[in-house]
C-alpha cells in the first residue's frame, strides 16, 4: 500500500463516488472489487486507510442477474 497518496487531482474518494453513482459505500467497495470502477489505489495513513478512486468516474458495467434462456 502506498504510504502517500498518488499525485494530481485526478483521484477521489469512496464517498465522493457514492455520491456520484448514488449507491452505498458497500457497493462502491464491492465495485472496486470487481475492478469496475478502473485502478483504484488504496492509500494507508497514520489515521487508517482509504481508497482512492480515479476521477472522472468511469463505471463498467456488468451483466446482472441470470442469462436469458432460448426458447425453441
Amino acid at each position: 500500500m502506498p504510504e502517500v497518496p498518488p499525485a494530481g487531482d485526478a483521484w477521489r474518494t469512496v464517498p465522493d463516488a457514492q455520491r456520484h453513482f448514488g449507491v452505498s459505500r458497500q457497493r462502491v467497495h464491492q465495485l472496486i472489487e470487481k475492478g469496475a470502477l478502473g485502478d483504484c489505489v488504496r492509500v494507508k495513513t497514520p489515521v487508517g486507510a482509504y481508497w482512492l478512486i480515479p476521477y472522472p468516474f468511469d463505471r463498467q458495467v456488468y451483466p446482472v442477474g441470470r442469462p436469458r434462456q432460448n426458447r425453441e
